[in-house]
């Protein structure tokens, strides 16, 4: 029964590395169509993009391990990157702030306890299913994570570039 069962995790882990190719081949072709349409319309330099953090547990930490597994498979180096925390003062500086939960929202408010330009939006709010992105951290499933993502970052390009 050993061997069987040997088997069977073997042929899980392939498709399940399939399926993680595809997913990851999926998103980079969004991001890929996202960073060519920006391109052709000459307004790559019209983005400023910053990843900051809504509280202070990982502050100073670099990109979580399976994170970093994926940003890799989509071509994304994070050597160097760590957390940092997102300040009032950030509020000035930028458009949008956006979110992918709840809980960034409650810790944004926290920030910016008000918001009078509507700078903060939920990512997923720019697709047709507005909800909280997946929370890989609770569930373990990077993967939705991803394609979640992906989908609402093509919805902000669209919503953006179509201002």
């Amino acid at each position: 029964h050993s061997g069987s069962r040997h088997l069977g995790l073997e042929v899980a882990n392939y498709y399940q590395n399939e399926a993680y190719k595809d997913l990851c081949g999926n998103s980079k072709k969004k991001i890929d169509e996202v960073i060519k349409e920006l391109k052709k319309k000459g307004r790559e330099k019209d983005f400023l993009i910053k990843s900051s953090a809504t509280s202070y547990e990982e502050i100073g930490n670099p990109v979580y391990p399976p994170v970093r597994r994926i940003l890799s498979g989509l071509g994304i180096n994070c050597d160097g990157k760590v957390s940092e925390k997102l300040m009032r003062e950030d509020y000035d500086k930028y458009d949008y702030f956006i979110i992918m939960d709840s809980l960034n929202e409650r810790d944004i408010k926290r920030i910016f306890p008000t918001d009078n330009e509507g700078k903060v939006q939920r990512l997923m709010s720019f697709t047709a299913t507005p909800h909280d992105v997946a929370a890989p951290w609770i569930k373990r499933n990077f993967d939705i994570t991803l394609k979640e993502i992906g989908d609402g970052v093509k919805g902000l390009y669209d919503f953006l570039i179509n201002k």
